[in-house]
Formats: structure tokens, sequence, C-alpha cells
């Protein structure tokens, strides 16, 4: 488990995670104002990501989320603004409020079949 503000304010530009990380803790990344890519594809085991993990990261473009991953906390991606583009897990079924809230430039969130998701902003396209 990657724990509570582990790497918070930190100047990571790009994140390649472990195959063994398991969990992300609430705010594990949050302000790390120059992170532009997020790569969870090899976290097989990662099952939630929790609270305001990627709170405000400001630069924040891609992100590659892993097969497996079942929930998204409150906040997860909240104030990205730079995200534009989201691939979804197919064995998603949670997604807590606000976790795309102000991710202005997000436009388009690929929902694999099966998957139900109600909280997605209205203003973004939504394919499966």
């Amino acid at each position: 488990m990657i724990h509570i503000s582990g790497f918070s304010n930190t100047g990571l530009t790009e994140i390649n995670f472990p195959g063994s990380v398991q969990k992300i803790g609430t705010n594990a990344f949050s302000n790390c104002k120059n992170l532009t890519k997020i790569d969870l594809s090899k976290c097989a085991a990662l099952d939630s990501i929790y609270n305001q993990a990627f709170l405000e990261c400001k630069s924040l473009e891609t992100v590659i989320l892993p097969q497996g991953l079942k929930g998204l906390g409150k906040s997860t991606f909240e104030e990205c603004n730079k995200l534009k583009y989201l691939t979804l897990s197919s064995t998603l079924d949670t997604i807590h409020t606000r976790t795309f809230y102000n991710c202005d430039s997000l436009r388009t969130v690929i929902i694999p079949e099966g998957v139900n998701v109600s909280m997605l902003p209205h203003s973004i396209v939504v394919t499966h």
C-alpha cells in the first residue's frame, strides 16, 4: 500500500507503479503539480484508489488504470485540469462523488461493456 500523503506535494513528473501495489491511500499523490502521467497497468492486485489520491495534480494528462480495479474514492482526480481521456477498468463498480470534479479538459471516458457508472460528469462523452 502507498500510505496516506506518502508522496503528496512532491516534484514527481511520472509514476510507473510495480505490480505489487494493492491500495493507494488517501492523498497519496495529492498536489503533485508536475505529475503528467500515471501508469497503473501492471498493478493487477490494485483494487482501490482512496479519496483524493491524485487531488490537484494540475498537470496530469494521462492515467492508465489496471484491470481488476474496483473502486475510485471521493475526489480521486478532482482538479486534474489537464486530464482529457480515460479508459476505465472493466471490473470497476464504484466511482464516488467528485471523482472527476473540475477536470475541465476531461472529454472522453471509455467504459467497458457491463460497467454501470452513474456518477460521471455530464459534460463528457461516454463511449463503450
